[in-house]
């Protein structure tokens, strides 16, 4: 070496050591990062890199059995809509079937009608919905019979709502809300 300067603690350290052991410390110093860099960075984000291949084909092969079953679930709406079409309207109770029914229940019951009134029908895709209000008035012993005889019918009818109010001490004001579902 030619100089060494004084200003510099690494030269300093690094200068008198023959170049051989200077090439070997930064051989050393070099395989060093390369392997930091190996382990800590590209190891990481390879593997990363690889999962998120994975994660991408599984997905790939998830649409591709989605869009395999899509078809086949639009053929199943399709029989199922036939299906409901193909009832024939003799299995489909009506009010004409069920009012009658219900007059004669509320008459075996023993309580007084004083109102009957049909709602607005709901139509839906697959049903339609046909609401009846019924008012009577009578005692809670023949609303409970009430109760019983709707619920010995064979028709689809179910209580929706139910108000009992007194009328006086031994008669009581009913209001039922019955539901009739029918497939069109």
């Amino acid at each position: 070496m030619y100089f060494l300067s004084r200003h510099n603690r690494l030269y300093a350290v690094f200068a008198p050591i023959r170049p051989v052991y200077r090439y070997c410390i930064t051989m050393l110093v070099l395989t060093l990062v390369v392997y930091g860099w190996f382990t800590w960075i590209y190891s990481p984000l390879n593997a990363s890199i690889h999962s998120c291949m994975q994660k991408c084909s599984k997905l790939e092969q998830d649409q591709q059995a989605a869009q395999q079953i899509a078809p086949s679930s639009a053929r199943l709406e399709k029989i199922v809509h036939d299906m409901a079409n193909s009832l024939s309207s003799k299995n489909k109770p009506e009010y004409n079937q069920v009012l009658p029914t219900l007059l004669n229940s509320i008459q075996q019951a023993h309580l007084k009608l004083i109102a009957c009134t049909i709602e607005k029908d709901i139509q839906k895709e697959w049903y339609i919905l046909q609401q009846i209000a019924i008012d009577c008035n009578g005692s809670l012993k023949n609303s409970v019979q009430l109760f019983t005889l709707i619920a010995q019918q064979t028709l689809p009818l179910s209580v929706e709502q139910v108000t009992l109010t007194t009328a006086n001490n031994q008669n009581y004001n009913l209001h039922l809300m019955l539901s009739l579902v029918t497939v069109p």
